[in-house]
Order: structure tokens, then sequence, then C-alpha cells
């Protein structure tokens, strides 16, 4: 990946389906420029769940933010309308990760979508506020997306922000 990876997921659910998607964490290698485009396409009745970690790189090999560029765009389309766009875009070489409103000094960020036509997403908010609140080591975030769902962020070392994944 010294010039460019990129790959580009599509995904459609018909009515009444169901979809959770927890990958690996995304592990950027040194000087590696990596894109990645997600499509999910919900019909009315939907339950998804989607997450997308990405890490310092290969820590252990001494490539700790050493990556140029690492993207993932994720769209949600709701019966043919645009109605979450997730972009998240870490380029360390040019603008240090470590500041406040970027990763603020933890390595690995999470990224966690929720939507059900059907879901209750005020209690769910409440009792992933009250669990996360309890383990050290991390910051999070939960928000109300303009749909039925919530959208998740996590920061913390190791795998430790993907505790709710």
């Amino acid at each position: 990946m010294a010039n460019k990876a990129s790959q580009q997921i599509n995904v459609e659910l018909k009515n009444n389906a169901a979809l959770s998607f927890l990958p690996h964490p995304n592990v950027p290698h040194q000087q590696s420029s990596f894109s990645s485009i997600n499509n999910i396409y919900l019909n009315t009745y939907h339950h998804l769940v989607w997450s997308d970690i990405i890490t310092c790189g290969r820590k252990l090999s001494r490539e700790e933010f050493k990556f140029s560029r690492c993207q993932n765009v994720t769209n949600i389309f709701l019966n043919g309308k645009l109605v979450v766009r997730e972009n998240v875009l870490l380029q360390p070489l040019k603008n240090d990760v470590h500041l406040l409103g970027q990763l603020e000094g933890f390595t690995h960020q999470s990224t966690l979508l929720f939507l059900g036509d059907k879901a209750n997403t005020e209690k769910i908010s409440a009792e992933c506020y009250a669990m996360l609140s309890g383990i050290e080591n991390i910051t999070f975030g939960i928000s109300a997306l303009p749909v039925n769902g919530l959208i998740f962020r996590i920061l913390g070392f190791k795998g430790g922000c993907s505790y709710l994944i």
C-alpha cells in the first residue's frame, strides 16, 4: 500500500432484514494510504449494526501513526434517500492526531452505527452510556441520528475501544 489502496462495499437490506457488520480493526502500515467507502441501502423495516475501528498502525513494529492517510466513509440510505454520512479521516503525517479534537493521545478510534426502525434508542443510549461510563481508559460519545438510530464514537488504547463492539 505504498501508493494507495481502496475498497468499496455496497450493501442492500430488503424489508425486515438485519445485518451486523463487525470487522477486524484497520491496521494501517507505514506510509500507507487507504480509503474505503461503504454504501448501505435500507428499506422501511430494518436493523443495522455497523462498525469501524482504526488503530494507530503496527505499534510493535514502531509504526505508530506512520501511515499517510486512512479514511472511512459510510453512507446510509433509507428508501433511496441519504440519511447518514460518517466520514473519518486521519492524516497523521499532516495533522497531529494527539491534539484536542483529534485522537487526544488515544491509539484506537471506534465508530459504531446502530439503526433500527422499531428500536427504543433513548433506552439503548442510556444503558450504553451507563455501561461505557464504568470502563477505564476510554472516552466516548453517543449521538442520536436524524433517523431512528445512534452513533457511538469510542477512543481507547489497544482493544479497549472495542468493548461495545
